[in-house]
């Protein structure tokens, strides 16, 4: 029989066990909630995987996002934002500010903005989940949004949209660059088994532009050769920034594609859907189109034989999903190749491969391509170097050596134009004219993305950093943010704060993601006093 000891310590620790826990209680509700949504790309960087289910099941990966306390809309399958996520880390360090993304893609993202060609894009259209296609970013009925994430910049058709729609009480629009990440080549292929998938430019041109429609025709993979197997080409179906950063490298290195291996394309032109990124004359592939990066990674893992893309890490966090089939390759420059001999007669010359790297005849170190025999009288036989380059991991090469962070460039007041005859878009010529303060339209020339080559000791021209990049924007409202202007102004600076960023796993190291070193135009010098000046009222 139990003693009143032992029986007042049972029902001591009974009661504890059955009282709310500090630790279980549902978090405060933020007195102000941002509510905003848009690109996939950043998803990750911005919220963190849970709306995967990684950490807590979900019966369907979710768009929607919240930070902690932040009550969930009903018939909505919604995550909880990663408090080490930046949009996670904002919250736990502004406690009385709780965020909210709906991933719907770049595209509707500036739409909610703008209000799109008719004026009928709201934030409180569905965000849905994934399977479904969201119409706006979820929020109650009549609030507006107060940001959204777009990897494309935005364009005059954008600012058209805004000045006939929201001008009137929202002045301009403010748009600063926020992170940048890595575009994963992501696939499914069980005969590879745990052999990686390394593609060379040439290969990633030939399967998008449909050259390329067979594992078997890809080489390049080192030690292996892919069994044929019909490729099943996953591109997303919705207007996408991600898509618009991939067709950005298409455009520009497949035209010049001129190593051993490499097969020239030059049918790409910049765009942010798939099916019309192809300039007249080409015909694009045929494609299963899927809405949004997670659709483009849960269609690629249920079908054997799919390459896709999407940022690396939804493709790295579904990888480790209980079940998962889905990986990404790393990519190359080009195709290795091995070395080499030539026997010179006298005075003679002959050729090295394309790209070739090492010591000459006389004794220098450099790139060789012709190779003369000195000597009017012998023979000279000598021996073309191997050429290897780097293959390079999405997660792990996205940063230089030695660097915490990626130097980009700004400039101010600047709009996307139109795509040229050769597939490029640059930025238009003619600079932008706000209504309100000037600079607050900060854009990166997209042909700024790439990593100049350079000699390595194994290659004459190579890359040392992951090539497929897309850089990711915040856009908001100048005026009409009435009593959110403080809070708003507090999440937008986030990118660029050192007390966030010290909280946040998401972006940075091996994330697939990469806080930037930014030098604006227009005068501002810092972020912070962009935004201080920009977000007015």
């Amino acid at each position: 029989m139990k003693s009143i000891h032992q029986l007042f310590r049972i029902a001591a620790v009974a009661a504890v066990l059955a009282a709310p826990s500090a630790f279980a209680a549902t978090a405060t509700p933020p007195a102000t909630v941002l509510y905003g949504g848009g690109a996939t790309f950043p998803a990750e960087a911005y919220i963190g995987s849970t709306f995967l289910g990684v950490k807590t099941a979900l019966p369907t990966a979710a768009r929607l996002s919240v930070t902690n306390g932040i009550a969930a809309p009903s018939g909505v399958t919604t995550a909880t934002a990663d408090k080490g996520s930046l949009f996670g880390a904002f919250a736990v360090l502004n406690n009385t500010i709780g965020a909210w993304y709906c991933q719907t893609g770049s595209g509707t993202g500036k739409n909610v903005l703008t209000g799109g060609s008719a004026g009928t894009v709201l934030a409180s259209g569905a965000c849905g989940d994934y399977g479904s296609t969201p119409a706006g970013f979820g929020a109650p009925s009549g609030v507006e949004a107060s940001f959204a994430g777009t990897d494309e910049p935005l364009s005059t058709s954008d600012i058209t949209n805004f000045n006939t729609n929201k001008a009137a009480t929202h002045t301009e629009l403010v748009q600063i660059p926020s992170t940048i990440g890595s575009i994963a080549i992501v696939y499914n292929n069980s005969d590879l088994g745990k052999t990686k998938l390394n593609l060379t430019r040439s290969d990633i041109c030939g399967i998008f532009s449909g050259a390329i429609t067979n594992w078997s025709q890809l080489t390049h993979t080192p030690k292996y050769t892919a069994k044929a197997k019909a490729i099943n080409l996953v591109v997303r179906s919705d207007s996408s920034g991600t898509t618009f950063n991939l067709t950005n490298f298409l455009s520009a290195a497949c035209p010049s594609l001129a190593l051993p291996g490499d097969t020239a394309y030059a049918g790409f032109k910049m765009n942010k859907v798939f099916t019309t990124s192809f300039l007249s004359g080409f015909t694009a592939p045929t494609v299963d189109a899927q809405s949004g990066n997670g659709g483009v990674v849960s269609r690629v893992n249920a079908v054997d034989g799919s390459i896709g893309y999407a940022d690396v890490a939804d493709a790295a966090a579904r990888a480790k999903l209980a079940g998962s089939k889905v990986t990404y390759a790393t990519v190359a420059y080009a195709a290795d190749v091995a070395k080499s001999s030539l026997v010179l007669a006298p005075s003679g010359s002959g050729s090295c491969p394309n790209g070739t790297y090492g010591k000459r005849v006389d004794k220098t170190v450099g790139p060789i391509t012709t190779v003369t025999n000195p000597s009017s009288t012998k023979t000279l036989k000598f021996t073309c170097p191997a050429i290897t380059y780097n293959k390079l991991d999405p997660a792990k090469n996205l940063l230089a050596k030695g660097t915490t962070g990626v130097a980009l460039t700004a400039q101010a007041d600047k709009l996307m134009g139109s795509v040229g005859s050769n597939g490029r878009q640059a930025l238009d010529s003619a600079a932008y004219t706000p209504a309100g303060v000037a600079g607050c339209v900060q854009v990166v020339d997209p042909a700024a993305l790439f990593a100049a080559p350079a000699a390595t000791k194994k290659a004459a021209a190579d890359v040392s950093t992951y090539p497929l990049v897309a850089l990711t924007y915040l856009v908001a409202n100048s005026t009409g943010n009435g009593a959110n202007t403080a809070a708003l102004k507090s999440l937008l600076k986030t990118p660029y704060d050192t007390a966030t960023l010290a909280k946040t796993k998401t972006i940075g190291k091996t994330s697939g993601y990469a806080p930037l070193t930014l030098t604006l135009g227009g005068g501002y010098a810092t972020p912070a006093a962009l935004i201080d000046a920009c977000i007015q009222n």
